[in-house]
């Protein structure tokens, strides 16, 4: 055993390395899932996922699906084929790529070969794959992007971590280097907003099935609206860029709608993006 520990997310040169690991992840082939998620659609929970198509934030859950679904949820017949799929048309063809996604990518699922548990090239491996699945990018990087600060536990006030904006679009130009050549700022504008989006389907995001509403159709087709403005007008991408994720999500209510549904306050400093939609100045 040569590992050295467990890294830690400090810097954006960290999130550099993070984005490039993270790249040659997605360059994996894809069809050793094709079987697992033929199984899952056709024999074990033909109900569920018979028509989800495979580029969708549901099979992260199929992971788990007796756990995620459970009878509540399942006899709940609207919400179910709503949640069922896909929550936004990707923009970018990086976010929108199917791809072998980890599923539960936080720093306590890394190990450093590097010395002082370092975030070095060539040096960092995964772990705990139950997560494991192909879906689109865009979920895999969301996860990254918006959760990064909250896993694992005892890294939640890491000292000296720099601001999550710069963090994220380090992680994101650094994943694009190598997934595509010559990335423009464009290019990074938009898989962050695709990101931002893939991580709303996850549990600690606006749409997940245990998410901050509970279990709302409602909400759901909110979502949807507001992803739809993003893909077809140029105005609220170049807002969403200008006020960062959750200044956007302030801004288009959601900071209100925390307010009047009275969220728990732990829910909000366990998920910190969601803590900072409550206390943006937008909205």
């Amino acid at each position: 055993w040569e590992g050295r520990g467990q890294p830690r997310w400090r810097t954006t040169a960290d999130m550099r390395v993070l984005g490039r690991q993270v790249a040659k992840l997605h360059q994996l082939p894809t069809d050793w899932y094709d079987p697992f998620r033929d199984q899952l659609k056709h024999e074990l929970f033909p109900d569920l996922y018979s028509s989800t198509p495979d580029a969708c934030h549901v099979w992260w859950y199929a992971c788990r699906t007796e756990f995620m679904f459970d009878e509540e949820l399942m006899a709940d017949e609207e919400w179910k084929r709503s949640f069922l799929r896909p929550l936004f048309i990707p923009l970018s063809k990086a976010g929108g790529r199917l791809v072998t996604c980890h599923g539960d990518l936080h720093a306590g699922n890394f190990v450093s070969l590097a010395e002082g548990a370092a975030m070095e090239d060539g040096k960092l491996l995964f772990i705990d794959l139950e997560f494991a699945h192909v879906s689109n990018a865009a979920s895999d990087l969301g996860y990254v992007c918006f959760h990064y600060e909250d896993m694992p536990m005892k890294d939640k006030d890491l000292e000296g971590r720099e601001p999550p904006e710069a963090m994220r679009r380090a992680f994101l130009e650094s994943y694009l280097e190598v997934m595509e050549e010559n990335p423009t700022k464009e290019d990074v504008d938009t898989l962050y907003i695709d990101a931002c989006l893939g991580a709303c389907g996850h549990h600690f995001g606006l749409c997940g099935h245990q998410n901050v509403f509970g279990r709302d159709s409602n909400e759901l087709r909110r979502f949807r609206g507001l992803a739809e403005e993003l893909r077809t007008q140029e105005t609220e991408r170049a807002s969403f860029v200008e006020l960062g994720a959750e200044g956007w999500f302030a801004k288009k209510g959601y900071k209100q709608v925390f307010k009047d549904k009275e969220i728990d306050p732990g829910v909000l400093e366990a998920f910190r993006w969601l803590g900072r939609i409550c206390s943006s100045k937008e909205g």
